[in-house]
């Protein structure tokens, strides 16, 4: 048979997949007192019935009575009847068994609930077993004997309460955190590093410029030439309606004949040189709609030379004021969301630091990384948007190295055979900021830091609990009462086995307190 010790901890699951790998088909599992086990009993069904589909039988051990009493009810339709004779013979050797551990409390309950609960101890088992009567009963008190032995040595658990005098220790020191520097208590220099938090902010606003937008009016001219000579005006030349102080401009090149005399007898009779040619408004807006047969001037040339009109209505002149972006639109929107995003970068930094890192308040830089507007300035829109990125970088160091700095430095403050406390300790850190003699940015920083704690006796809990563990009352007395400058202990162990007392063999079973009192 196979025996596997259990953790409290242990669930069903895992435990049945301890017994897979078990190559045997008897398998005997010691539950420790308090294990999750004992919370239904449908935990102890489950094992026995996956234990029965893999062919194996599995077998309860504990010492926890709620245990015991969960086990006892799942036997109770298979436990072995004996016979008058057995079952006096049965109370009498456990009764003798009892009286053999004097003054054990509560020991005769405990001893005939193990009896019933552990099928190993268990008449009918063993006779199943083949094993004769009186040879069950001798099984079964040897049995006993080694679990109430057992019982004795691992049960019981010790709690240390060691008293001692401490004396107050305060120290001020000025530190520089230096990024990607290593830590050096001489040299009083505590290593920094960056720590980034890129934040995306989105934002919008109206826009504040206006403009006018449109379309040119577009018509046709007709030219007059009253020289005797052929003229080509070129594109582009200003054409002129006075009455309304409005310009256009031709669209080509347009030549126009020179006038004839239309009767040799009469010099008088012309007739003029005439071509027509296509203009376009020199700015948007209706005003340049003119009418059919309005008369034009040319740029530069006198009316006795040239003149022109519009040979139709213009149209397609058309206005309006539109909302754009302006240069400032730009520049506040982008202030504005940075300001925001400044502050969700500060959050965001905090949160990304891990366990006991200290950010260097004020040492934070924020840079644009990127920037994109959804127009440009000029550009025709009512409302500017804005999506902004920007890097929050601080300087950090960690308090866990800031305090093994501050023990270094305080080392020779502190008397032979005692220690700095780490429970109680107050450090106060001040940043000191940027002047003629101190730094502060992302990179570097000077800080004054103020240790106040008190200084106690050195007790190596660990140690001391490897030389306690499975002494004997006395021993573990003496063992405390010759530790060094403490001013008192306290002891207390439970339960309490008269003549079999002794601290637990396991260390996890020992408890030590160190306790500062200064009265």
């Amino acid at each position: 048979m196979t025996k596997v010790d259990l953790e409290i901890h242990e669930d069903v699951i895992s435990i049945i997949n301890k017994i897979k790998n078990i190559n045997d088909d008897g398998i005997e599992l010691e539950i420790p007192a308090g294990s999750v086990l004992f919370d239904n009993i449908i935990n102890l069904k489950v094992l026995e019935k996956e234990a029965d589909k893999m062919g194996k039988t599995v077998h309860f051990r504990t010492l926890d009575e709620a245990g015991i009493n969960l086990i006892s009810s799942m036997r109770e339709e298979d436990i072995y009847e004996p016979t008058l004779q057995e079952e006096t013979t049965i109370a009498q050797n456990t009764v003798n068994l009892v009286d053999t551990v004097p003054q054990m409390p509560r020991s005769a309950k405990k001893l005939r609930l193990i009896f019933s609960a552990f099928p190993a101890l268990n008449l009918a088992f063993l006779k199943r077993a083949g094993l004769k009567f009186p040879l069950a009963i001798a099984i079964l008190v040897g049995m006993l004997l080694y679990g109430g032995y057992t019982f004795a040595v691992r049960a019981p658990k010790a709690q240390i309460k060691i008293i001692v005098t401490s004396q107050p220790l305060t120290r001020s020191v000025s530190v520089k955190v230096k990024k990607d520097t290593n830590t050096n208590a001489e040299q009083k220099i505590l290593r920094g590093f960056n720590v980034e938090a890129p934040v995306t902010e989105t934002a919008s606003a109206e826009t504040t410029g206006e403009k006018m937008v449109g379309e040119k009016a577009k018509g046709k001219i007709k030219i007059y030439n009253k020289t005797d000579a052929e003229k080509t005006f070129k594109e582009g030349t200003k054409i002129m309606y006075e009455d309304k102080d409005l310009n256009f401009y031709l669209d080509d090149d347009v030549t126009v004949a020179a006038s004839v005399i239309t009767d040799p007898l009469d010099p008088t009779k012309v007739k003029w040189g005439e071509a027509t040619g296509n203009v376009t408004a020199e700015n948007i807006g209706d005003a340049y709609n003119i009418d059919k047969g309005e008369a034009l001037e040319i740029d530069d040339y006198k009316t006795s030379q040239f003149v022109a009109s519009s040979t139709d209505d213009f149209s397609g002149g058309t206005s309006k004021k539109v909302k754009i972006v302006t240069e400032d639109d730009i520049k506040n929107l982008s202030a504005k969301t940075l300001q925001t995003g400044i502050e969700k970068g500060q959050k965001a930094l905090t949160e990304k630091l891990g366990l006991r890192q200290k950010l260097i308040a004020g040492s934070t830089t924020n840079q644009i990384t990127k920037e994109t507007f959804n127009a440009k300035i000029d550009d025709e829109t009512d409302k500017l948007e804005l999506t902004q990125t920007i890097n929050t970088t601080g300087l950090v160091y960690s308090a866990e190295e800031l305090d093994s700095v501050l023990d270094e430095l305080a080392k020779g403050f502190v008397p032979d055979g005692f220690v700095i406390s780490s429970k109680e300790r107050d450090v106060n850190v001040e940043i000191l900021g940027n002047s003629d003699t101190t730094v502060l940015n992302s990179t570097e920083a000077d800080i004054q830091v103020t240790l106040k704690t008190y200084v106690v006796p050195d007790v190596q809990e660990d140690k001391l609990k490897d030389e306690l563990k499975g002494k004997g009352l006395s021993e573990a007395q003496k063992i405390l009462g010759g530790i060094r400058n403490v001013k008192t202990y306290e002891l207390n162990i439970d339960p309490k086995i008269p003549l079999l007392t002794r601290m637990p063999s396991n260390t996890e079973n020992i408890s030590v307190e160190v306790v500062r009192n200064d009265d």
